[in-house]
């Protein structure tokens, strides 16, 4: 269980995080590179494409995970047995962030 103290306050952050990714991952498959934006406006300036609000998504999905640590069962940094699960954590954002990769590739070379 990602919340432990049964208040779902960490899932529903974690849930409204993905579907903003989500939702930027679909701009940036559906729309032509070349006119590509990605709304809402990121202060005022709407030349970024979509694959950089993704990667803002996964920063704060990371920064999420680091900060709600103990909210999942997990230690406070530094103090023993802190990382002890985390790994699996990291290494499944690894993989999203590798799959996230996949698809710019294809969509770039097509």
């Amino acid at each position: 269980a990602w919340d432990r103290t049964g208040k779902g306050v960490f899932g529903e952050r974690v849930r409204a995080i993905l579907m903003d990714m989500i939702a930027h991952m679909e701009i940036y498959c559906r729309n032509p590179l070349a006119t590509q934006v990605s709304f809402p406006l990121r202060r005022g300036i709407n030349r970024s494409s979509a694959d950089h609000f993704v990667y803002d998504t996964f920063s704060k999905l990371g920064n999420e995970f680091e900060l709600r640590g103990p909210d999942m069962g997990y230690a406070p940094r530094g103090q023993q047995g802190g990382m002890m699960g985390k790994g699996r954590l990291w290494e499944s954002m690894r993989r999203m962030i590798c799959a996230w990769e996949d698809v710019k590739t294809v969509r770039f070379y097509n």
